[in-house]
């Protein structure tokens, strides 16, 4: 890493994951995005965009078998062995050499299943961040869901191998996310109501693609540990979280997920957790009709924290 205003791009060094490092010279931080399953860190140019008139410098990886983290020769979705646990170490120390090579702060941003990576994260690393904001999350999913989840895929894994695209897994865990949606035009209509986004998203070949049976039995035994409150009690209680989602995302089971997941983080002692949903808005708030004023709110927050730093 070099501290230059040019996007830098280049690759992690234990996992091979793509990274892109775009920092001003008059840059008073660094936010760090982790995207979504299913989607890619190129998605959140415009938000890269604001966030450098803010004064605010942006990095973001490919999680593995996504974007172009993809492995040559496969296809999009693969996974790696324990890869939740490993990425959670491969971006910690990607954050500690953020902050020696710029010396700026740095805040992490994980969208959907990169937020409950980052979940894991702040729980292990907290310590090097400045902030943290969890965009598109939910609270602890019921235990029994998520071992019947890591049952079937393991039987899956043994039948068919790692790498096996399981339609049954898929429906599993996105089958009812369209349920509440009136008047639906497409299987994504969940993501957002804006539908030229919606269309943008199911027109890119590196979105909506299935999963490896791999994939989703780690992420099963990651959701079943990073929520209890042992582990929870390694977030820094000062460490500032804003959690943000649409009141009508399904993922957070309709607000009453990220507000659970809000009462758990206060009731753990966590002192500057806030929350805010937006009414009528879904899964992907940074690709709503409103997304202006939902960046405009991040940039607030982050201002917010860099200010109390002095």
């Amino acid at each position: 890493m070099k501290n230059e205003s040019n996007p830098i791009e280049g690759t992690s060094r234990n996992l091979g994951l793509y990274y892109i490092i775009d920092v001003p010279e008059e840059a008073r931080a660094i936010v760090l995005l982790l995207h979504g399953m299913m989607e890619h860190s190129n998605r959140y140019v415009h938000f890269k965009s604001s966030l450098k008139k803010n004064g605010i410098g942006y990095a973001a990886l490919d999680l593995p078998g996504h974007g172009k983290s993809i492995i040559k020769g496969k296809s999009p979705g693969h996974w790696i062995d324990n890869g939740f646990e490993a990425c959670a170490d491969e971006i910690g120390e990607f954050i500690v050499r953020l902050k020696e090579t710029y010396g700026l702060p740095v805040i992490l941003f994980g969208h959907s299943m990169g937020s409950f990576l980052s979940i894991g994260i702040i729980e292990k690393y907290g310590r090097e961040l400045t902030a943290c904001i969890l965009s598109g999350t939910n609270d602890r999913q019921p235990g029994l869901l998520l071992l019947s989840g890591k049952i079937i895929a393991s039987i899956i894994i043994r039948l068919k191998g790692y790498n096996y695209k399981s339609k049954f897994l898929h429906k599993m865990a996105f089958g009812s996310y369209n349920k509440k949606v009136k008047q639906k035009r497409t299987e994504y209509d969940w993501l957002s109501s804006d539908q030229n986004e919606v269309d943008k998203y199911i027109d890119d070949p590196l979105c909506g693609f299935n999963c490896s049976a791999l994939m989703y039995k780690d992420l099963s035994e990651w959701l079943l540990k990073i929520y209890y409150k042992k582990v929870l009690a390694g977030i820094p209680d000062d460490l500032p979280v804003y959690i943000f989602s649409g009141c009508e995302d399904p993922v957070g089971n309709y607000g009453k997920g990220i507000s659970s997941f809000r009462n758990r983080l206060i009731a753990s002692g966590k002192k500057n957790v806030s929350l805010r949903m937006y009414e009528g808005k879904r899964h992907e708030c940074l690709n709503e009709t409103n997304k202006d004023e939902v960046i405009a709110h991040i940039n607030e927050f982050c201002n917010e924290v860099l200010k109390d730093r002095g």
